[in-house]
């Protein structure tokens, strides 16, 4: 496949990238996918919030939002912006939907202009389009009637008070560069297609479902009829391939029947989880609507979309429509996890970035699937709410992971995702330090002590754990408990060294539960124990900066650094002093913490222990645990 991503992985801003990631950046990068909309701003659109700007920093974007956060709209003004685009075809006003003349709605794009070596802006403006009914002649009476397009959106020259920079000059007898004219930059040239989902609907179900009872068909047994009358020219149109027949003296085929070719239906079987061997699309008006059928066939099956589910023909549609967009496309997709499982959704993502590699697509879709942005990179997904002040639809962050996305979308993450610490000061630390990943990661992450110390932890718990399958967890031990090798440097330790290895690791013999004799384990399952608890350690335990968490808060208070035992006393003492105690006088531990807890807000949420954690933790929510 042209445009096929290298091997391995690479390190991006912090995070683990897959090749794939990789292969799609480096292509944005070398200026494989220009035309690239790099940008689009909203001074005054729809309900956006004023002055909204989304950047596309990677060639696939997903809008994630509740319902009523604008995706559509952004995807209609995306969809407008290459020239000779028309937004105004989709949105207008009506006497129910008054859009005021004096409102001028208006988005702006960036992209970048090959002749200027910069990226330049080119606004979209909504004006009328034509002129008013107005006298003949300045001193008649006589009118004349003229048609006028009110919901036009024009390209016009740069409004600085959007902040849009000055037209430059042009010298005298200099040919003007490709990108502008006289007045402006153009807008994009690139071709556009939009799909979507919601109403991606079959020739039969559009006339089935859809269509309004008539004289001729009052009821649906006579719906039936007609259906089937009609399917019989249907079949044979799609039999033969014609791209003509005249039915009532109307030809009924808008695009021949035609087989879709060996990659296309290997790509519709991947995503929907079945082995077609055939299929076939035409469209026609032989149910006097305009529509798609499709004819499946599988090694034992074989069925027209009528019969077909609705995820089935959808993502023959969407297959189609991307297979055959034109090179360096924009590829806009409105819900496309519309009648998908999550399963089918996965896999639909997978082959939205084998396509852009392929054909060097940008592609920006609306979702409100968590599957189908699960394997997107942070910057890749744009999260919209509406503000509680007045109702307008503002951008979260450029940058949101997945977990933040799905909770913006009310999915609430399973309660077995926790990070587990040796006691409540270290707790409180974890907290401090995940506390500006915000209410998402706040909703999903349960930090909690584990009883018994660090011993109890690893020979106990952590055996328990690894045994079990317990995957959405992570150990944050002490520093003071790290080893000399760390798991993930030794997992792959003959069999003949796994137990030592395993004790050094753990710091004593862990507590398994293996089968045996006589209270004798088998010593070839435990050796396979002993490896299984290896790579759960390797992929689920860490250690938190420092050696022990009173010391690691002295050092973020930037107090002189004491012995661990020290440490403990400065704080006990600390507490008693802000207290007002005497040395006579008892203090309970949650005093301490209370205390220490006050000292902890005082520092700064960038120092690089906080950090550190945070990256670590962020590596649970993401689902990538090994350390790197």
């Amino acid at each position: 496949m042209p445009g096929g991503a290298p091997t391995g992985s690479v390190e991006q801003e912090g995070l683990l990238v897959t090749s794939d990631q990789d292969a799609l950046r480096s292509m944005l990068r070398a200026g494989q996918l220009e035309p690239y909309i790099r940008h689009i701003r909203f001074p005054f659109f729809r309900n956006l919030a004023e002055s909204t700007t989304i950047q596309f920093l990677y060639p696939i974007t997903a809008l994630v939002g509740p319902n009523g956060t604008n995706k559509t709209a952004i995807l209609r003004a995306l969809q407008g912006s290459p020239d000779y685009e028309n937004v105004g075809n989709y949105w207008f006003s009506t006497d129910l939907d008054i859009i005021h003349p004096s409102a001028r709605h208006r988005f702006i794009h960036g992209y970048l202009a090959k002749s200027q070596g910069k990226i330049i802006e080119a606004i979209k403006s909504r004006i009328e389009k034509g002129t008013r009914t107005r006298p003949r002649r300045q001193d008649s009476a006589d009118q004349r009637a003229v048609r006028i397009n009110p919901d036009y959106f024009e390209p016009s020259r740069p409004l600085l008070s959007d902040d849009m920079e000055r037209m430059p000059d042009l010298s005298a007898g200099s040919d003007i560069p490709p990108e502008r004219v006289r007045t402006r930059w153009k807008a994009i040239q690139k071709p556009v297609v939009y799909l979507d989902f919601r109403s991606e609907l079959s020739a039969f179900d559009k006339y089935w479902f859809h269509s309004p009872f008539s004289k001729r068909a009052p009821n649906l047994a006579a719906k039936k009829g007609s259906i089937r009358r009609w399917s019989t020219k249907l079949a044979e149109a799609v039999e033969t391939g014609a791209s003509e027949y005249l039915y009532f003296t109307k030809n009924r085929i808008q695009e021949a029947a035609r087989d879709l070719d060996g990659a296309q239906v290997s790509a519709i079987s991947e995503i929907l989880g079945r082995d077609y061997s055939h299929i076939r699309t035409i469209r026609h008006s032989f149910f006097n609507v305009d529509g798609y059928s499709v004819l499946l066939q599988s090694r034992r099956l074989r069925y027209s979309e009528a019969f077909a589910g609705s995820g089935e023909f959808a993502v023959v549609m969407l297959v189609k429509a991307i297979t055959e967009a034109p090179e360096n496309a924009l590829v806009l997709l409105d819900e496309p996890e519309t009648s998908l499982h999550p399963g089918a959704q996965r896999k639909l993502a997978t082959f939205l970035s084998a396509q852009v590699k392929r054909q060097k697509l940008q592609i920006v879709l609306s979702t409100h699937a968590p599957e189908v942005v699960a394997e997107l990179p942070p910057d890749a997904i744009k999260v919209l709410q509406a503000r509680p002040s007045d109702g307008k639809v503002q951008l979260v962050s450029q940058c949101a992971y997945p977990s933040e996305a799905f909770f913006r979308l009310g999915s609430k993450a399973s309660t077995d995702l926790v990070v587990f610490v040796e006691d409540t000061l270290a707790a409180a630390i974890v907290r401090k330090a995940i506390r500006p990943l915000g209410e998402a990661v706040h909703e999903q992450v349960d930090v909690t002590v584990l009883p018994g110390g660090a011993g109890d932890i690893q020979c106990r718990f952590i055996p328990s754990f690894a045994q079990s399958s317990r995957a959405r967890c992570l150990v944050l031990l002490d520093g003071d408990q790290r080893p000399d090798r760390l798991a993930e440097e030794v997992v792959d330790v003959p069999d003949e060294l796994i137990i030592e290895t395993l004790k050094d690791t753990l710091g004593g013999k862990p507590q398994i539960a293996v089968s045996g004799s006589d209270g004798n384990a088998d010593e070839s399952e435990t050796i396979v124990e002993y490896r299984r608890i290896l790579r759960w350690v390797a992929e689920n335990v860490d250690y938190m900066p420092g050696e022990a968490p009173e010391r690691l808060l002295l050092t973020l208070r930037n107090k002189s650094v004491a012995p661990t035992d020290e440490a403990k006393v400065f704080w006990l003492k600390a507490a008693m002093t802000a207290l007002g105690r005497r040395d006579w006088e008892g203090i309970q531990s949650g005093d301490v913490l209370n205390h220490q807890e006050r000292e902890l807000a005082e520092v700064n949420d960038a120092s690089e222990a906080l950090v550190l954690i945070r990256n670590r933790v962020q590596r649970l929510l993401d689902g990538n645990q090994t350390r790197r």
